[in-house]
């Protein structure tokens, strides 16, 4: 009974209307598949993340990177105090572990989050049970452990010199902060004790493929050469951890992706009334409205006297948005059968591939296991 009303739960809300900016355009929410094909799963562990333990630099101050040296370097620049800490590896690992619990967490599985897992793991350890056994006992089918396999945080000053119009030249000197860091994931089916995925991540803030790709440069202040005078700037730094959290979470959406099912968007605009039919327009504004069953019927009242293309491509749409699936591809072949046009076309198309992957989604939420059960124990 569960598995009904979640299966009916699901359909009641993957193909919903969101109205957007645009009156013409409308989103369609529905689910994809993990990309791993992972399917049948309904309790998951997320063990802690292993934080690092080799070497990474640590001091009180921050390097002085000035080339060439002689440049003027005040006592104030030469002396700023660094905001890395030795538990910092401690940090990254927790974030990574609550990132991973987050990407998980898209209202498929149930979660046993990090604090708990560590504790099934101790306790198994320090009783003689198996690991294996103890998930067992707790309901747990899948555990994904994951460790940092490297980091780096690195700052140092730097500094630009500026000459003005009248020949004054100023030294600006600039605080740089750099992080870097790299985890390994992987998922193991608890009874069968297969690994079913792995994957290694990487990242920096030099890297030309993340959102946090840029070096973070802070002003801390400037020198004037003309009047031997340091002028120190307000500046606020960011917290090393925060850097490394932005990487991580760059890492959220790809194992989101290939781990289970989620939720997407798509949009699909309406067709212009390119023939200004004004009993039209108020459908348009009613779907703007989100007044749906009204815009309907006109569309579909155009349509069915007419043969109007837009009509009928935009009620196909609607159908689709109020999650009338079968209606929607129904009449988005008739529509293509009637006028032969090719929008239409596209549109059958994009809606057999939303649906295709739809399916395949509930598929792995409600399909059965494989393996085969052995015996041994996890690897943590």
């Amino acid at each position: 009974m569960k598995t009904k009303r979640f299966i009916t739960g699901i359909l009641l809300v993957v193909l919903m209307i969101v109205a957007v900016s645009c009156s013409t355009t409308v989103k369609v929410n529905s689910w994809a598949p993990a990309s791993s094909g992972i399917q049948g799963y309904k309790t998951v562990a997320v063990a802690s993340t292993k934080q690092y333990t080799g070497y990474r630099r640590l001091g009180t101050t921050v390097a002085v990177r000035v080339d060439p040296y002689d440049y003027y370097v005040p006592y104030d620049v030469q002396t700023l105090f660094s905001s890395s800490d030795a538990w910092l590896d401690q940090s990254v690992a927790r974030l990574s572990t609550q990132m991973i619990e987050k990407a998980l967490n898209q209202g498929v599985y149930n979660i046993v989050g990090g604090d708990r897992t560590d504790g099934l793991i101790s306790t198994a350890r320090t009783t003689g049970t198996s690991v294996r056994e103890m998930l067992q006992r707790n309901g747990i089918e899948l555990l994904v452990t994951s460790s940092v396999d490297s980091m780096d945080y690195n700052e140092y000053v730097t500094m630009e010199p500026y000459r003005s119009k009248d020949g004054k030249v100023v030294y600006t000197y600039y605080l740089v902060q750099e992080a870097a860091v790299s985890i390994s994931v992987m998922v193991q089916d608890v009874d069968s004790l297969n690994v079913l995925w792995q994957a290694q991540f990487s990242d920096s803030t030099g890297s030309v493929n993340n959102r946090y790709s840029f070096k973070n440069y802070v002003k801390v202040g400037s020198y004037d050469t003309s009047t031997g005078k340091y002028k120190s700037s307000w500046y606020s730094l960011s917290k090393p951890e925060q850097m490394f959290k932005s990487l991580l979470d760059g890492f959220g959406a790809q194992i989101r992706d290939a781990l289970t099912p989620h939720r997407i968007s798509t949009s699909f605009t309406l067709m212009d009334n390119k023939s200004k039919i004004k009993t039209l327009d108020d459908a348009y504004k009613m779907v703007d409205d989100e007044m749906y069953n009204s815009a309907l019927d006109i569309f579909l009242a155009e349509w069915n006297s007419s043969h109007y293309l837009p009509a009928g491509y935009n009620a196909a749409i609607v159908y689709l948005g109020m999650g009338k699936n079968e209606q929607a591809v129904e009449l988005a072949n008739e529509v293509y059968k009637v006028t032969g046009s090719e929008d239409a076309y596209e549109l059958v198309i994009r809606m057999n591939n939303l649906l295709v992957v739809q399916d395949e989604a509930i598929k792995q939420i409600t399909g059965e296991k494989t393996g085969q059960v052995v015996t041994g124990d996890l690897l943590i």
